[in-house]
């Protein structure tokens, strides 16, 4: 007898703690309380549980948002426990919250998942499917060595890759880690698009009636109910998934902030009765899927070896939109790291091990709600962004108690020799002689060669005219049209050289000053002061840049010519490095559909603290950067984008939903600060050594009580969270297969644990010990 065919719903909600509202408090703005994420998770959660005794099963796997359901209903833990033990409710393995993956400190990747560990373990336990189901939905891209973090997390499968989604049914990280990718399989695509996914956004308005302050009108919640779903659409769209094929059809319903609906039971119920015999319509969850597809991706595993093409970019205007997200996330978290290795060290001293102050634990609570794809992004709202520099604040106030602050050092400043507005002029910084006039840095010579070269922008504008040389270093000013997440129209280059009204010579330095007097009506106040000077080496440039910025709709970047025109360059990424390549002459041109923009390639792309060009196998240029990862190749020259001032609405603020404007901010209004360095070298140097002077550029380096020998970084070092030993993590760095040498002062425990600090390999004993890494590996150490 024929087995009968089913169709089964998985529902999934993707709900974000901060973006186009904030994620603890309310906004109050023109006499409305517009509420806040946890408000609406409340509301969420509360519609799905009428429910659950029905069969309606959910899925959600973020630590965020059941510690602040649970913070509001304690009573209800224990039923939560239970309807996880009955399939009710799917834990999967999505950490504290979605990050950003593509250029927060790398440390924060696997943060993100030890910070729901206790939650998993005491919710789900050991055996538990779900918490091996990993679920990255929204991330704007995906760092290419993921697949290796998901693995190390405990992940045995992955989904959710939107929006570059992964077209293979493996995802192949940088170091060979093949993880099953189930979105290509499931088709993951909205239905619209062919997938089966039925995908809706919900905004909850304002309730009018009480200007979102609550009343009977709305229940109390302050939100218009909105409900994506229909029962009309939902029987068609469960009916075409019927047609397709035989056995089981697995489908996806759910969305952003969805409301979970009764009309998905109603038409569970009435195509159960209108096929009786024939189709099962129920709900299961990902864990069925993955039982019944695992022999299939065992199967084909193997044809998978190379790397996955790189999921990015996604959403280029993020990477640049409130560039202070970017600049503080990136400096608190390595505080921190350093906070934590300072405890470690102590305790490793004295033998004396304990838990981490939970202090410790709120202060990465606050940095993942930073590293939040739609927070560090610059995606949300103003009281959004109020709020995360608050959480910031309390993290690095925590840092700070275990780490010696530095002293500001408040010197009168005396300005150097002017020099006159034309000619050339000669330096020496470091190793380096410079060629410099009141437009910028000309050339610049290391052991007698110009890396540099000369380049200019060709054919701008219908009328094909052509920019003078472009300085090393030299700001340019673009007008662009777009929204927090992207850019849809880049204009031609204003080189802000030419408004450079004066340039000093110092000792050690060279200061120019400049300011934008040209009557444009987009832009307000633009002046800036760059400085640059020999790094305590002598093998760099250090530039340090102070800028006063208003303007509407405008880019500002900084360049730096190479004298090379290939198209290929280095991007370092959390926990390793990646090839990336552009031609200008592929860039998508605009598009409104909102796939198509989101994942359209103007040749920006997200770096970690550096990027690299080779000239040669011995020549190159290195650029490394503070908190500002948007960078761009064009074949000649390297362009980092500092600021932007978007002015359309995007998808932050919805005007025909509710017409609550609060974006005024993302403009970047204000003074601010920024710091690169340019390495042009004429000798082989390793991508371990970058890496290496990355980290230390970047304040990143950690203090050990041992040594460590190999082309590795270390990420982190602190206190086991058991409370009885310490946890070391490094990376290979050079992404070469490699050897790691510890060295202690007297005969050590060493076991290899994975992110969550569960034990992976043999404990061993002993004064050294000894592993040969491959490459871009990252290995976790529990040592007492």
């Amino acid at each position: 007898m024929e087995k009968m065919r089913e169709v089964v719903i998985i529902y999934h909600n993707h709900l974000d703690p901060e973006w186009a509202r904030c994620y603890a408090k309310p906004l109050y703005k023109n006499a409305v309380m517009l509420r806040s994420y946890a408000d609406v998770w409340e509301y969420i959660i509360n519609t799905w549980l009428s429910m659950a005794e029905d069969g309606y099963q959910y899925s959600e796997g973020q630590y965020i948002v059941w510690r602040t359901y649970l913070e509001r209903y304690p009573e209800r833990k224990e039923y939560i426990k239970k309807l996880i033990r009955e399939k009710k409710l799917e834990i999967l393995l999505q950490g504290e919250l979605t990050p950003e993956t593509n250029y927060v400190p790398a440390e924060g990747l696997s943060r993100n998942y030890l910070l729901a560990k206790e939650f998993y373990d005491e919710f789900c336990g050991d055996d538990y499917e779900g918490t091996k189901i990993a679920w990255i939905w929204d991330a704007f891209g995906n760092s290419a060595n993921m697949p290796q973090v998901l693995k190390l997390a405990g992940a045995e499968m992955v989904g959710g890759t939107k929006y570059r989604v992964c077209k293979d049914d493996f995802w192949v990280g940088i170091d060979g880690t093949r993880i099953p990718c189930v979105d290509k399989r499931l088709q993951t695509d909205s239905w619209e698009k062919g997938g089966s996914t039925y995908y809706g956004l919900s905004r909850h308005a304002h309730c009018k009636n009480c200007g979102g302050y609550g009343c009977t009108e709305c229940h109390g919640t302050g939100m218009v109910a909105e409900h994506n779903f229909t029962e009309k659409e939902t029987l068609l769209f469960l009916e075409e998934a019927a047609k397709e094929g035989k056995g089981k059809k697995f489908v996806l319903i759910g969305g952003e902030e969805v409301l979970p609906n009764q009309c998905i039971l109603k038409a569970l119920e009435q195509l159960n009765k209108k096929y009786t015999g024939l189709i099962k319509f129920r709900f299961g969850d990902i864990s069925e899927y993955w039982n019944d597809n695992k022999n299939y991706y065992e199967q084909i595993e193997s044809e998978y070896q190379k790397p996955t093409e790189d999921l990015n970019p996604v959403h280029q205007g993020c990477y640049v939109t409130r560039i202070e997200n970017k600049q503080r996330v990136r400096k608190v978290t390595y505080k921190l790291l350093r906070a934590e290795a300072e405890v470690a060290i102590a305790a490793w001293t004295d033998k004396k091990y304990h838990k981490n102050d939970p202090e410790f634990t709120q202060a990465w609570q606050d940095l993942m709600l930073n590293m939040h794809h739609d927070s560090i992004s610059g995606a949300h709202i103003d009281s959004g962004q109020d709020e995360l520099m608050d959480y910031l604040d309390e993290a690095e106030s925590i840092a700070d108690k275990y780490v010696l602050r530095k002293n500001k050092v408040n010197i009168n400043r005396v300005l150097g020799k002017e020099r006159g507005a034309s000619g050339i002029h000669r330096k020496c910084l470091g190793t380096m002689e410079i060629f410099y006039d009141r437009k910028g840095i000309t050339s610049v010579l290391k052991n007698g060669k110009d890396l540099f070269g000369d380049f200019q922008y060709n054919n701008m504008t219908y009328t094909k005219n052509c920019s003078g040389p472009i300085h090393i270093g030299e700001l340019l000013l673009q007008c662009e049209w777009g929204d927090n997440h992207n850019a849809y129209f880049l204009g031609d280059y204003v080189t802000l050289g030419d408004y450079n009204y004066a340039v000093y010579e110092e000792e050690f330095s060279i200061l120019w000053r400049g300011r934008h007097e040209a009557a444009d009506p987009g832009v307000r106040c633009l002046d800036w002061e760059m400085k640059v000077e020999a790094s305590d080496d002598g093998e760099r440039l250090d530039f340090y840049l102070n800028v006063n910025w208003d303007t509407s709709n405008k880019r500002l970047r900084v360049a730096i010519p190479v004298a090379d025109d290939s198209f290929e360059s280095d991007w370092e990424i959390p926990y390793g490095f990646i090839q990336r390549s552009f031609n200008p002459d592929d860039m998508v041109p605009f598009s409104d559909d909102f796939q198509t923009l989101a994942t359209r390639s103007i040749g920006e792309f997200p770096a970690l603290h550096w990027v690299r060009h080779k000239i040669s196998e011995s020549e190159g240029i290195v650029i490394l950067n503070k908190g500002i990862p948007s960078v761009k190749w064009i074949p000649g020259c390297f362009e980092l984008s500092l600021l932007r001032s978007p002015t359309m609405t995007g998808d932050t603020v919805l005007p025909s939903v509710d017409e609550i404007w609060d974006v005024d901010g993302v403009r970047d209004v204000g003074k601010h600060k920024f710091e690169f360095s340019i390495w042009p070298y004429t000798e082989k140097i390793s991508c371990s050594e970058i890496t290496k002077v990355g980290y230390k550029y970047n304040e990143a380096m950690l203090k050990l009580p041992f040594s460590v020998e190999g082309d590795i970084v270390v990420t982190a070092f602190k206190l086991a969270e058991d409370g009885k030993g310490c946890i070391l993590r490094i990376n290979e760095a050079n992404g070469t297969s490699s050897k790691v040498k510890i060295i202690f002062s007297e005969e050590r425990y060493i076991q290899e644990v994975d992110l969550m600090e569960r034990g992976c390999g043999e404990i061993c004993f002993g004064v050294t010990y000894e592993k040969i890494l491959h490459k871009h590996q990252i290995v976790t150490f529990y040592i007492r």
